[in-house]
């Protein structure tokens, strides 16, 4: 078994070559993918294809002697298939050429003809032949192969024909598992990835494999052993979800805090992840692991990829060659990586733009054939495309949940292509096949079988329901049955390793189902007496039994062998350094583990960051936009301010609001920054860039953009403010805004008489002096700022501090913070009460007590509706730059009660799109054609009576499962129906689900919070939950899905649909066993075209009879569900025949019935619903006092449920409030103080609510839900305000208290109340605000692009900043009054100001000298009588020193305020809060 094991470590490059004499010496003929040798008759067939094209390459080779060798070759392959075996790997076959023979020349004992066939010898030189015999020349024939690679390329072509002919023919192929010599694999049976026309995905990488060994470029492979491997993480105990108030407590707990943000809490007990696994996978091996969702697998692939961030404990022995863990990921990062399973990419770059970034920053240093970097890309970039199938989408945008984009299928094949960019030696695919059709899921572990061969990769995959033949794929299998290592060994023993242990043989099922059902107590069975009194049946006794198996002392063979490897071939791994090094372009450091030198990765961001900006067309216009309004704003409103004292104090004001909107435009950095974090961390872990170089680049992209707006702002409001006319001025102005916001930016990425003798006046400005009517500007900035001129380019160099300092502790946190959960997901649970209890109880009772075969519960659903829909000729139309583009294409279909339809095509066949479309879900495009209920167009009713299961899972985050299900039933199941009746539905819809033990967990972001196969199952209950009257569609429920949980959910719609019920469902990689529930089939191919609508028959012989008529015939043994997609040309594989399906299917009497049958249902139907209209035809089912009974009490426990989010508004309110206090701490009744206390009270009217990010992601659950007619846009708007009311109480008091009272304002309650009662407005205000900008706009990143100009234009036209004589007249007319803060200003300041008296200070006093002869008090006598404002230190001096204000009402009426008019203020106030409200609503 040992040797045998041994040997398979070479098999997965283990190729024969012929070697025969020509002109130009010794030619590898044998390694061409179109030699099928899967079975006796067509190894034999293969052998004559080997002469004839041994012939046509070279005719010298048309002798008889040297055809049979060919011949030879051919029947030792046949007889070793014929026997069942394969030749040992080393063996050496001698045949002496006829032609040696005829001219009486012998062959020696021990001595090779040149006529020599020899095996590759994998463990020693994997890239080279080993001569067996003397007389052979390897490096002739090695130089030979790279000549002639395009030529066997070419006349492989061989193997579509063949493929396709068996097909047609229906000949039975004969399954040999993976093993020593396995031709299968070797001479790839249709998995070297061939495509119409011609192109092979093998013999391209074979071609490049032998380019680069033209080149000199050393191939890099490196095995992985580990041994007693030990994970742990959190769990064991209950994570009860944090609700507001302990955010309080968390904030209080200063070292908990602290310790949290290092990374050193812990919650809970560590609980065993992985327990003693061992094992080992060589290069040029593939490894399949299978388990349960929760069993593990997604944490033994991220650990097997070196990736422990987030995990407690990581024990045990994982060795990368000879490398230990620790030093594999200091010195070759890259080499080992994971991908994830869900998709995360930039949704505004194209397909071709984020795989160009990711060539751009791992184009390695040496490369092939003397390409530049730029043809290496290109080809590079073709090729991916072409393996994948997604050369169209090349110009098409990724999208993602939110963002129209590629489909769902070619998103995930993107995320494939990007890692495999990353060129590294070992892979961990986490179900990378969920959402793949069959055909493409085949395509590509087919892909991945040639890549691991050719390269020799070291490949782990996770996979949910592989089918038989991508599990022949695979060399080695790894089961785990909660967190338990049960079986680790060869693919091909696996299934017979667990039936005699005692498990029943199922046949009929595939092996990975087989294998995984095994370690589920709800599905397993034991053989005829056998039991589990004596056959494993826990985790640790399948564990147990397998390593005390002959296989367990096998794997122990293998990895003492395996480790003695490590110790004498030094060579490869010096070769795997070296191989590494070359891989990193010029000026790389060694000991990075980067491919390209810093200003590389910058530069291709650079690039990417560039597009991304670019092709977000409507923020950069609105960006635009709202700059130069703004800036024409600034400027009118200052239009060429005087030169006298008036326009001191103007002039700092439009400064203040230059240098303040473009500070604010940097706010929206905050949210942007956060939720790229992903995307950073994974291509962190792909090492295509450093973090610091995404942010230096950013800024520097930011910057670029910034500039040209800057400069045009800038123009704008200075020469129009008539600011001095110096280019030196000018620019200074121009830097100095530019600069702040660079700074900002990256802050928010780590807040009588004649009075006409001159010598007798003083002004009042600061700065000026007595007798003198010109003030200069010094002075002025002198005694009012204390800023001096010589300090300008002081302070301008403080600005580029910041910037270096914000930029460097960027860079610097950026690489040694990681974002994300990392390791094991943490599942928070709400606190259990004592109703929960009981449901939980009986619950986990029922499940104790489920057995594999229930009984039929068909009873228990009763589905009154027999309603009938059909859609003819319905087309789907959208618009592109080029015109309309056609996505579907005059399909005709129905869907009756009583049976369950499948929707099936390969991705990007419009199988979703069919869905939006006939549950009425599109609302962009052109919808023709005719949808029908029971023969008349759907009403109001139709959307509220279906139920449709989308793809992607979107959830409240906060709610728990059993809430999200009842929250649904409460809404959408007639309100007729009693709670009690809805809540024991969603029980069962709990247990029919299997989510018993996380009923009353948080559902939570994919990040943190339920696992993805948990949030399908949660979005599959959502929908059953509402007990749909007439139709249930759902699409792809069982993506992500283990198998056994697939079969359940597709049992459960059995039933269902037999109770009545109409299902359509797309479905994707079905096993034969799940697809005979389906009673019919509508089938498309890309274009959106069907193929096929009907029956599916027992054993698809209705379907399989369609296809036999015209041409095409499965083999028995094939999976209909994959071979039909096979055959019409989905993924990879050329369609079987000569004539389109769509057309075949247009012309067939199969349509033509189709049709009469649409024209009798409809008939039937509306001769038995009658000319009676439907009784029920309400749009919604609850009434509106009921929709906004439960969504407001969804929202509140939202909120309470968002610490994070309360917590953080809350203290913002209290900083700005202290700092605002300390700052006006204590004011005394001076000049000064007067003008600051009205600064002190603008403060508030620089909060704008955080609320709209929130709102913006309520909103997206509320479209969806809304479009399930749940409840109307009323009840979300509203209890959207309700919600926030407590908070903004909380926010309105904590920001009182501080700002009020620290600064010493008046307390009598009058005055005291009246001021809290405009702040807990202005609060109220905000949050309404935020949320009508947030209604208003797209997204959340467009609102914050807005909120500058709002909260400028609020600010500029109050009367604060310019006072209200200083307005245009223009603007003054209409927007001042129309300014909400105008009535807040008005009301709070002459409350504050009211007979409050002023007592200026000696500074603030004005000096001036009376005329000879009289006092101050005669000489000011008839200004004071006349009104002036202000008073005289002493009225009998001739030196008078003057104060500007007595009480503060002299400084509130020329601006217009009047004290009598503030409970006018508060009610407009209050109406414009009102007002606010209802917008969103």
């Amino acid at each position: 078994m040992a040797s045998q094991t041994r040997r398979r470590s070479a098999s997965a490059t283990e190729s024969f070559y012929i070697f025969s004499r020509s002109q130009s010496g010794f030619i590898p003929l044998a390694e061409d993918p179109a030699l099928n040798m899967q079975d006796p008759v067509d190894s034999r067939r293969s052998s004559r294809r080997l002469s004839r094209l041994s012939a046509m390459l070279h005719p010298d080779l048309s002798s008889p002697g040297e055809f049979f060798q060919l011949q030879a070759v051919g029947e030792i392959i046949a007889g070793s298939h014929r026997h069942g075996q394969r030749q040992p790997q080393a063996q050496v076959y001698e045949m002496s050429s006829r032609n040696h023979a005829t001219t009486g020349q012998s062959t020696p004992a021990g001595q090779s003809t040149p006529d020599t066939l020899v095996s590759r010898d994998s463990p020693k030189r994997p890239h080279s032949l080993t001569p067996a015999l003397s007389g052979v020349s390897v490096e002739q024939a090695e130089e030979d192969w790279r000549r002639l690679s395009r030529h066997l390329s070419d006349a492989s072509g061989f193997q579509r024909s063949l493929s396709t002919s068996r097909s047609r023919h229906g000949s039975r192929s004969i399954r040999h598992s993976s093993g020593p010599g396995d031709l299968e694999k070797q001479l790839s049976d249709g998995s070297s990835g061939k495509k119409p026309g011609g192109w092979s995905l093998e013999d391209i990488l074979r071609s490049g494999r032998a380019a680069d060994e033209e080149a000199e470029i050393k191939p890099k492979h490196i095995g992985v052993i580990w041994e007693d491997l030990n994970v742990k993480g959190l769990g064991g105990v209950k994570n009860i979800v944090k609700t507001f108030p302990q955010a309080f407590i968390d904030f209080i707990n200063v070292p908990a805090t602290i310790m949290h943000a290092l990374g050193y809490s812990k919650s809970g007990k560590q609980v065993d992840i992985l327990h003693k696994f061992r094992g080992v996978v060589k290069p040029g091996e593939m490894c399949l692991v299978l388990g349960r969702p929760g069993s593990g697998c997604t944490s033994f692939l991220k650990v097997i990829a070196n990736q422990r961030f987030g995990y407690t404990h990581v024990g045990g022995e994982v060795l990368y060659g000879p490398y230990q863990a620790e030093t594999f990921a200091k010195r070759f990062q890259g080499e080992a990586v994971y991908n994830i399973e869900d998709d995360i990419h930039h949704p505004t770059l194209t397909v071709g733009q984020t795989l160009g970034f990711a060539l751009d920053v791992k184009t390695p240093g040496k490369r092939p054939r003397g390409w530049t970097k730029q043809e290496f890309k290109n080809e590079v970039l073709d090729l991916l495309l072409k393996m994948f199938n997604i050369e169209h989408t090349r110009n098409t945008i990724v999208g993602n949940q939110y963002t129209r984009g590629v489909s769902g299928g070619e998103r995930k094949r993107v995320s494939i292509a990007e890692m495999m960019i990353a060129s590294a030696c070992i892979a961990a695919w986490d179900n990378s096949t969920r959402g793949l059709d069959a055909s493409t899921a085949l395509d590509y572990a087919k892909s991945l079988r040639v890549l691991t061969n050719v390269y020799h990769m070291t490949t782990f995959v996770s996979l949910y329901q592989a089918s038989e033949t991508i599990y022949s794929q695979f060399d080695k299998v790894m089961v785990i049955d909660e967190g338990r290592e049960v079986y680790f060994g060869p693919a091909k023993e696996a299934r017979a390793y667990f039936e005699s242990v005692g498990f029943k043989e199922k046949p009929r099922q595939t092996t990975p189902d087989y294998l995984t059902g095994c370690t589920d107590p709800f599905e397993r069975e034991y053989k005829e007496g056998r039991s589990e009194a004596d056959a494993p049946s826990t985790p640790d006794a399948l564990n147990k039994a397998f390593n005390e198996s002959a296989l367990g002392v096998q794997l122990n063979d293998e990895m003492a062998a395996y480790r003695k490897t490590l110790a004498t071939e030094r060579e490869i791994f010096n070769q795997f350094e070296a191989a590494n090094q070359d891989a990193k372009q010029k000026h790389t450091s060694k000991s990075s583990v980067y491919s390209v030198p810093f200003w590389t990765q910058v530069w291709a961001l650079l690039q990417r960051q560039f597009l991304i900006k670019w092709q977000d067309k409507f923020s950069l216009l609105v960006s635009w936009v709202t700059m130069i309004v703004i800036g024409l704003i600034l400027g009118t409103v200052w239009l060429q301010q005087p030169e006298t004292s008036s326009g001191a104090f103007t002039r700092g004001g439009v400064l203040f609001m230059a240098l303040f909107n473009n500070a604010f435009q940097a706010f929206g950095e905050l949210g942007t920054t956060t939720l790229g974090r992903p995307i950073i961390n994974k291509h962190r872990a792909y090492t295509f860039h450093r973090p610091s170089a995404l942010w230096i680049a950013q800024i520097l992209v930011d910057t670029l953009y910034m500039a040209p707006q800057t400069m045009l702002f800038s123009i704008i409001v200075y020469f129009s403010s008539g600011l001095a006319l110096d280019a030196g001025a000018f620019f200074t102005f121009y830097l100095a805004i530019l600069t702040a916001y660079v700074a900002m930016t990256l802050f928010f990425r780590t807040l009588g008489p004649d009075y006409g003798d001159i010598a007798h006046q003083a002004c009042t400005v600061p700065g000026s002096v007595p007798g003198t009517d010109l003030i200069p500007g010094d002075s002025y900035l002198r005694q009012a700022f204390q800023y001096e001129t010589y300090d300008l380019w002081r302070n301008y160099g403080l600005i580029l501090v910041l910037i270096t300092f914000f930029l460097v502790l960027n860079t610097i946190l950026s690489e040694k913070l990681v974002w994300g959960a990392g390791g094991k997901t943490v599942t928070y649970f709400a606190k259990e009460d004592k109703e929960r209890k009981t449901l939980n109880d009986k619950l986990m009772e029922k499940r104790k007590r489920r057995q594999f075969k229930e009984k039929d519960e068909g009873s228990d659903f009763d589905i009154a509706s027999k309603a009938v829909l059909t859609w003819e000729n319905l087309c789907y139309d959208v618009p592109v730059p080029s015109g309309q583009l056609r996505l579907l294409k005059n399909i005709f279909g129905y869907v009756k009660p009583g049976s369950l339809t499948a929707l099936m095509g390969a991705s990007g066949a419009g199988k979703t799109t069919l869905l939006d479309v006939l549950a009425r879900r599109k609302n962009i495009g052109t919808i023709s054609g005719d949808v029908l209920v029971d023969g008349i167009a759907p009403g109001t009713a139709f959307q509220r009576g279906t139920s449709y299961a989308e793809q992607q899972d979107v959830h409240e985050a906060t709610q728990t499962v059993r809430e999200a299900l009842r929250f649904s039933a409460e809404l959408r199941q007639p309100f007729e129906v009693s709670r009690d009746e809805k809540y024991n539905y969603v029980e069962e819809v709990i247990s029919l689900l299997e989510m018993e033990e996380i009923a009353d967990a948080i559902i939570g972001s994919p990040e943190t919070g339920l696992a993805v196969e948990q949030r399908k199952r949660v979005t599959i209950g959502v929908e059953l939950a509402a007990k749909p009257e007439l139709l249930l569609f759902l699409d792809e429920p069982t993506s992500g899905l283990d198998s056994q949980s697939a079969f359940n959910i597709v049992r459960f719609l059995k039933k269902l649909a037999a109770a009545g019920q109409c299902i359509l469902c797309t479905i994707h990689q079905p096993n034969s066993h799940l697809f005979e529930n389906f009673d019919r089939l509508l089938l498309l191919q890309r274009g959106g075209e069907c193929v096929y609508f009907g029956d599916i028959g027992h054993d698809a012989n209705v379907l399989l009879e369609y296809f036999r008529k015209n041409g095409a015939h499965c083999p028995p043994d094939a999976n209909p569900a994959e071979w039909m997609l096979d055959a019409v040309g989905a993924g990879m594989s050329q369609r079987i025949g000569d004539r389109d399906w769509g057309e075949r299917w247009r012309e067939s009497a199969e349509l033509a019935n189709v049709k009469d049958d649409i024209s009798q249902m409809k008939a039937s139907r509306m001769q038995a619903v009658g000319s009676d209209s439907k009784a029920d035809e309400r749009e919604y089912a609850a009434p509106l006092w009921h929709q906004i009974k439960i969504v407001n009490k969804r929202m509140h426990i939202a909120f309470w449920r968002s610490p994070d989010y309360g917590f953080t508004r809350f203290f913002n309110h209290i900083a700005i409030a202290l700092t605002a206090g300390l700052s006006y701490l204590n004011l005394d009744d001076s000049r000064s103080s007067l003008q600051q206390r009205i600064f002190s009270v603008v403060v508030p009217a620089l909060i704008l609510a955080q609320v709209e990010p929130k709102y913006d992601l309520s909103r997206l659950i509320f479209y969806r839900e809304s479009a399930a007619k749940a409840y109307q846009q009323f009840p979300f708007a509203l209890s959207m305000v309700l919600a926030e009311m407590p908070y903004s109480i909380l926010c309105a008091v904590g920001f009182f208290l501080p700002i009020y009272f620290m600064p010493g304002f008046l307390t009598s309650p009058s005055r005291a109340g009246y001021q809290f009662f405009m702040i807990l407005l202005l609060e109220l205000f905000s949050v309404t605000l935020g949320q009508t900008i947030a209604a208003l706009t797209p997204s959340a990143f467009i609102a914050l692009l807005l909120n500058p100009f709002i909260t400028v234009v609020f600010a500029l036209f109050c009367g604060v900043t310019v006072p209200p004589p200083q307005i245009p007249g223009f603007w003054r007319s209409w927007l001042y009054q129309l300014d909400p803060f105008t009535r807040l200003i008005g009301g709070m300041v002459v409350t504050e100001l009211h007979d409050r008296a002023v007592v200026c200070t000696p500074g603030e006093l004005n000096t001036f000298t009376s005329p000879a002869g009289t006092s101050c008090g005669d000489y000011m006598a008839n200004f004071f009588a006349d009104g002036g404002p202000g008073y005289l230190v002493d009225n009998a001096t001739e030196l008078c020193q003057y104060c500007a204000y007595k009480v503060g009402d002299e400084f509130s009426q020329p601006l217009g305020l009047d004290f009598e008019n503030r409970w006018r203020d508060l009610g407009v106030f209050a109406a414009f809060v009102i007002t606010s409200k209802a917008m969103p609503v």
